[in-house]
């Protein structure tokens, strides 16, 4: 049996190899030098090389990425580690700032293409951090509630802005012609003695500035009816506030 003699192309390979290996600084130095005197050049080249292999070096990426993952993952944490936590927020500031419009893109893109995940996630976060999410918007409204009323004004003149407040107008009218309305003049005026004229959700007295208005107790939504056991007195930032919630702690009888 007769070996078969070795292919060219494979010396040449073993010897390029081998002369790589025996001139690896003489050679790094001189493509550092390269490098140097034609970067725009070879950014021109990684270009377009990129461009006509997106696709395959995207899925190269994401190959390299789920088979080395854990190993990624902990690299990059070692490497947050050993920088400064302020450094590393300036930077991100400001490369922010300096890439603000295709940040935007390929986040839009980003959610566009995930929509349905997003929702799904985004919805079971909600369900789960309900209450902090209460006391934020609380918060939130507290702090900047001048500006928030003064924004809400301003769109409900705004042609949309007549349109959902004759939608909610209109909304409501249904609702009151399809509940029971009873409440009178006296039956109203008896409730605000009965209140001592004070408002049942902040036990503030109402002045002129910040009259009395009418709540339901049971919101008209919920099948509360615009009647005399269902009325209570308040002011109108509170009857803002309290929105379609029932509060049992808020709840008041005027059949006792």
């Amino acid at each position: 049996m007769t070996n078969n003699p070795p292919d060219k192309k494979e010396i040449q390979r073993e010897y390029m190899k081998q002369y790589h290996i025996k001139n690896k600084e003489i050679l790094s130095a001189k493509a550092k030098i390269y490098r140097e005197n034609n970067k725009e050049l070879i950014a021109e080249q990684m270009k377009r090389y990129t461009e006509k292999n997106k696709e395959i070096l995207k899925q190269k990426r994401k190959e390299k990425y789920e088979k080395n993952r854990d190993a990624i993952l902990l690299k990059e944490k070692e490497r947050r580690a050993k920088i400064d936590k302020n450094k590393l927020s300036e930077y991100g500031k400001q490369y922010r700032k300096n890439n603000k419009e295709s940040i935007s893109i390929k986040r839009k893109q980003f959610r566009e293409a995930n929509k349905p995940r997003l929702a799904e996630t985004n919805k079971e976060w909600r369900d789960s951090n309900h209450e902090y999410l209460l006391k934020k918007n609380k918060e939130y409204y507290d702090a900047n509630r001048e500006s928030l009323v003064k924004r809400s004004l301003a769109y409900l003149k705004t042609p949309m802005g007549k349109i959902v407040a004759a939608r909610h107008h209109h909304k409501r009218h249904t609702q009151m012609k399809e509940s029971e309305c009873s409440l009178t003049v006296e039956q109203w005026n008896k409730i605000i003695t009965l209140q001592e004229n004070r408002c049942t959700i902040c036990k503030k007295p109402f002045t002129k500035r910040n009259p009395a208005t009418k709540d339901h107790i049971i919101p008209l939504s919920k099948g509360g009816g615009f009647t005399f056991e269902n009325i209570q007195a308040v002011h109108s930032l509170c009857n803002n506030k309290k929105r379609n919630k029932i509060d049992p702690t808020n709840i008041v009888s005027w059949l006792q």
